[in-house]
This record gives structure tokens, C-alpha cells and sequence, in this order.
């Protein structure tokens, strides 16, 4: 795996070549798994610098993605300790006694130790960005402070034990407690999956492999991002609410899909694309429970981004990083295939919603840009530039309509304004 250089600057010096390997294993997950660039990178000739606007309320309060870059003047200045504080508490070290907003590390405290140096080794040689952030505006949320790291996975259905975040010591001494080497990080993931065991009886009966694929899938869906997008409950992929259930995955939603995402002003007309909505994967509805569901499929819609399974064949929705996930092993893709079916196979999905979800909907400048019979339309949004799109498509129920769209008279038309969809999703 690769890493990028660093700067050529003789007052910096060079760094070993166990650090470089370390940097290099931070760049793996950084470009593949876990994609920092994509909030991290407001402007594309300044990787990393940060710069992205996240509003967080309907009153104008924001936070900004922070520059990432080890420029000395605007750029990430957190020791290791520091950043391995933020990621698993969420402590905003700009704005202390608050916790980050937008930024997703409540997956990101599940990390073992040694990936988490890795993320910080590799942002470390990152040539440095100049590039002023401006300060948060939190508004009320600034209230909330950070949250400490929890000795075992809380979640969940279940409350698990963790294990050590970090390889056994070599050469112990006769007698010292070991614990079994877990290079993929595999019993971890195992320990961090929200779904309960229990309701997993033919669980038990999968072989060494099949388990042990399941847990690193695990490690690298849910230290990761796919829950964040793929799970939605009132708009929401965690409770949020301060309280006993803080921060708790909601388990019937886990994987359903349903999450209504806006595309971007600049990337509307570019991918031809309005307004997108997450797919159910793991329900009894969902793409990893439908019988034409394969390896081989769902690898190939990865490589290619596009839903080639499907007639005509579309794009990916955005904000769905499938170009950083090509980069992918074979070996981790079959891990998160493998724990995705046997979630849908496995789990008992009695009383988990289970969703139908819609597709994309495709953005127009005119009725040429549309299918037959449709007519290029605008929906209640202010935001007219975003929110084009064909509409018009013949249906019996919404989810035969692009996203957020609602069947009326058995044809697909466009949201109002007052929708909820276009905050909550389904």
C-alpha cells in the first residue's frame, strides 16, 4: 500500500521507516475505507485543507471541516495523544470543553489504537495546505462536551466486553495473559456489532471463516461510515438526545436505508443528479437479501460505481464513496459482503423496519434531459438550481418514484417544500 511523500523541507526531519509504514497503513484506510477527504476537501487543488460549510440547524448555525494538513499556521496542530483523544471522545481541542459536530467519531472510537496512530502517522506527511478555517458558529450545541470512551461497547442491543486495542506484547514472560492475536481486528469487530447475538441462532452454526470474515467486515462497516448513511431514524443515525441511550444505534433501522442527501449546487448538474436516498441493504427487503445478490455482484456495482445490476444501469448516488472503496482489497471487500449477508440471512428481522427505499432523482435543465413521458420540474425548495428534476414517471406506490417524490394519480411528482422527506428521509 501506498503512501504520499513528504515536504522536501531540510528543517523537517526524515521520517523512519517504521513511521513511513505506519503512514502507509493510515493512507489505506484514509483513501479506502474511511475517505476524510471527502468532508475534508473544500476546494480540490487543497486536499485535506478542510473548508467544507456543515450547517447543523434551521437558525444558521455551522461548523466548518478543520484543515487536516500539518501547515504551522492554519494547518492540524493536535499531538498523537491529542488526536487519539478526539477521535474517541469527540473533544473539540479549537473550541475546548465542546465535542466536534458533523464529524463522525463515534465510529471512529471503535479504531483500535494502532489504526488510529496510523490515520494521525499518515495526515502527518501530508504536504501542508495553507488555509484559514473560519471559527464554528455551534449556537446552542456548543453546550455539549465531549463524551468519554466507554471501557466496553455500549451501542448496541448488547453491552460487550472489548478487547485490547493493541497486539500482544512479544517474548512474555511463562504465565503473562495473552490475548489471541487479532491482526484484521476481527474479535473487535465481532465485540462492536449493534445487532444482538441472540437473535442470531444460525449464527453459531457458520464456520471459523465464515465468523471470522464477519468480524473484520464488521470492524471496517461500523469503526467506519456505513452505518452513518445506511441507518435512519427521524433523520438520524444515532440518538443524539443526551440521556441513557446517548449515541445508541437504533437496531430496528440498522442498515434499512432511507436517508434523503441533497446534492451540492456544483455537483447537481455535473452527475446529473438531484436528490439521492440510502439503500436498504440488510432487511428482508434489502439488496443483500434479494436473490440475484452475489459477490460477484455486488463487487462489480463497487468497481464499476454504477448499479449495473440494473436497467439502465445508473451511477451511485452521492455521497456513496464507491471509487475510494475500488481501492479496496478482494480480501476486505469479501469481508464486508460476507457481514452484510449474514446480517440479511441470519438476523431475526422481526419487528426492523424495513424500508423501500427510492431511487435517485435525476436533475434537468429542460424536458430533453428527461425520459419519455416525464417533464422537467422544480419542488418546493427556495433552492431552485438544486432541486430540478424529471418527474412524471408512471407508479403505484412512492417507492416507484426518485427520492423523496410522492405517486399522485399513479404518476411520480416532485416534493413540497413542507415534505419531510427532504430533512428526515423515510
Amino acid at each position: 500500500m501506498g503512501y504520499v511523500g513528504c515536504s522536501s523541507s531540510t528543517s523537517t526531519p526524515a521520517p523512519s521507516s517504521g513511521h513511513l509504514e505506519l503512514a502507509g497503513n493510515g493512507a489505506y484506510l484514509v483513501r479506502n475505507v474511511i475517505d476524510c477527504a471527502g468532508c475534508h476537501t473544500a476546494d480540490p487543488t487543497k486536499p485535506f485543507g478542510g473548508g467544507v460549510k456543515f450547517p447543523i440547524d434551521t437558525a444558521g448555525h455551522f461548523v466548518t471541516s478543520r484543515n487536516l494538513t500539518n501547515d504551522p499556521a492554519t494547518g492540524m496542530k493536535l499531538t498523537e495523544e491529542q488526536f487519539l483523544k478526539v477521535m474517541q471522545t469527540g473533544e473539540d481541542f479549537t473550541n475546548h470543553g465542546q465535542v466536534l459536530l458533523v464529524m463522525p467519531w463515534p465510529n471512529f472510537r471503535w479504531m483500535t489504537t494502532d489504526d488510529l496512530k496510523a490515520l494521525y502517522a499518515f495526515l502527518q506527511v501530508l504536504p501542508p495546505v495553507v488555509n484559514q478555517i473560519p471559527p464554528d458558529d455551534k449556537g446552542p450545541a456548543a453546550g455539549q462536551g465531549p463524551v468519554p470512551l466507554p471501557a466496553q461497547y455500549d451501542e448496541g442491543e448488547e453491552v460487550r466486553p472489548l478487547p485490547p486495542t493493541d497486539a500482544p506484547v512479544p517474548l512474555a514472560p511463562p504465565g503473562t495473559p495473552t490475548t489471541v492475536p487479532d491482526p484484521g481486528h476481527a474479535v473487535r469487530g465481532a465485540a462492536i456489532m449493534p445487532l444482538s447475538y441472540a437473535k442470531m441462532p444460525h449464527f453459531y452454526k457458520r464456520t471459523a471463516e465464515e465468523q471470522a470474515a464477519f468480524g473484520r467486515g464488521s470492524y471496517l462497516v461500523n469503526a467506519a461510515l456505513c452505518g452513518e448513511c445506511h441507518t435512519n431514524k427521524g433523520g438520524y443515525s444515532r440518538v443524539l438526545k443526551p440521556g441513557p441511550d446517548f449515541l445508541k444505534i437504533p437496531a430496528a433501522e440498522y442498515l434499512t436505508g432511507g436517508t434523503a442527501f441533497s446534492v451540492p449546487p456544483p455537483l447537481a448538474s455535473v452527475l446529473k443528479q438531484t436528490r439521492t436516498m440510502s439503500a436498504n441493504l440488510i432487511g428482508t427487503g434489502g439488496y443483500f437479501n434479494e436473490p440475484k445478490t452475489t459477490f460477484l455482484s455486488f463487487a462489480g456495482i463497487i468497481d464499476a460505481t454504477a448499479h449495473v445490476d440494473d436497467s439502465p444501469p445508473l451511477p451511485l448516488g452521492w455521497p456513496m464513496p464507491a471509487a475510494h472503496f475500488r481501492g479496496l482489497s478482494l480480501g476486505e471487500l469479501t469481508d464486508i459482503y460476507t457481514y452484510m449477508k449474514i446480517l440479511a440471512e441470519d438476523y431475526d428481522h422481526t419487528g426492523q423496519t424495513d424500508k423501500e427505499t427510492q431511487g435517485q432523482a435525476r436533475y434537468c435543465t429542460g424536458n430533453a434531459d428527461c425520459q419519455p413521458g416525464e417533464t422537467c420540474s422544480v419542488d418546493g425548495s427556495a433552492d431552485k438550481a438544486v432541486n430540478s428534476q424529471c418527474v412524471g414517471k408512471g407508479c403505484k406506490v412512492d417507492s416507484d418514484c426518485a427520492a423523496c417524490q410522492k405517486c399522485t394519480a399513479s404518476t411520480c411528482q416532485a416534493p413540497a417544500a413542507s415534505d419531510a422527506c427532504l430533512t428526515t428521509g423515510l
